[in-house]
């Protein structure tokens, strides 16, 4: 097993304090307006480590869909009680529209979609795959997209079949990131530094810029895009934003960031802050729609692996073998 496969396997097992790596472990507190000669304090467990992996559960239709170590698990995005469970380790899981998800397999090397939480059809992985292949995978329009260590390879969908159409060399800024993001006319976004790129099939496009390194990246429709970006003491700001050169701001959300997902109806953030833990949504403009204040308990989960998913009217937090927790938008209510 190499580097890359065993951090897979880490991220692949959800929330717990181990499941991604140490990136720092100290943060320093300054007092607002302090010179930089002023005392200051340091926390051990304040500075929580971001959540970039890929999410193993995704909204399709009125349906979430998760995946475990064991099985893909499809649940009402409503009541979040359970509707279907397909057993299988699968390596990685995508949306392949909005009511459609594919589920990709090792042995044998093929792609599963679901329609909702029925099995679809079955597409074989041209040339195969080994067990650290497929760690990323995204579709994009007729495209889809699977990782193979420093490459994706670019597969092409037509009659229920993959044709191969090509490779993408990654780069030391894109090789390590898990967050991408497909758009439904073709086109494929991978944040690398300060730079968006951009892809169509194989073809690269213009990057777009952005002022600070990006972090997380969610999809916010056809011509603008959801992102987290790095400031001096960590991923401290979450930007809705045009896709378009400089990726100028449409709003912003500062605060700790740990996940990002979106919906077409917006997004949620798992964030922290001195006073707790919160899950913030925010509607399709960027502005808050509910902060709701995760119980003192739930540190017990490891939260800083945790994911966060949301529906039009469902917030969740997947807690990995701890389980999933919902929460109603409109009320903040517990499910």
């Amino acid at each position: 097993m190499n580097r890359r496969e065993f951090l897979v396997v880490l991220g692949a097992a959800g929330c717990g304090a181990k499941a991604i790596p140490d990136r720092k472990r100290h943060h320093v507190f300054r007092d607002a307006g302090a010179s930089e000669d002023a005392p200051v304090s340091i926390s051990d467990d304040f500075q929580p480590q971001a959540q970039e992996y890929a999410s193993p559960v995704i909204p399709i239709s009125s349906l979430f869909a998760r995946r475990t170590q064991s099985a893909l698990v499809f649940v009402d995005a409503t009541t979040l009680k359970p509707v279907a469970s397909v057993a299988g380790a699968y390596g990685s899981t995508c949306a392949a529209n909005a009511s459609s998800l594919y589920a990709l397999s090792h042995k044998p090397c093929q792609v599963e979609r679901f329609d909702g939480a029925l099995f679809a059809t079955t597409m074989l992985v041209p040339g195969g795959c080994t067990s650290g292949d497929g760690a990323r995978m995204v579709a994009a329009g007729n495209s889809l997209y699977l990782s193979s260590w420093d490459t994706l390879a670019v597969f092409a969908i037509a009659n229920d079949q993959l044709t191969e159409a090509g490779r993408i060399q990654l780069d030391d800024s894109t090789r390590d990131t898990f967050q991408l993001v497909g758009l439904a006319d073709g086109r494929l976004l991978i944040p690398g530094g300060k730079k968006l790129h951009v892809y169509h099939g194989a073809t690269a496009l213009e990057p777009l810029h952005a002022s600070a390194h990006l972090a997380h990246l969610a999809s916010a429709g056809a011509d603008r895009i959801w992102y987290s970006a790095y400031g001096e003491h960590g991923i401290d700001r979450v930007v809705l934003a045009k896709l378009e050169p400089g990726l100028p701001a449409i709003a912003t959300l500062e605060t700790r960031i740990v996940h990002l997902a979106s919906a077409p109806d917006g997004a949620a953030v798992l964030t922290v802050d001195p006073t707790g833990w919160s899950i913030v949504v925010l509607d399709a403009n960027g502005r808050e729609r509910q902060r709701i204040k995760l119980p003192a308990e739930f540190t017990q989960f490891g939260l800083p692996s945790c994911f966060v998913a949301l529906s039009a009217k469902i917030v969740v937090l997947d807690a990995g073998t701890d389980g999933l927790f919902g929460w109603d938008i409109a009320t903040g209510a517990r499910l």
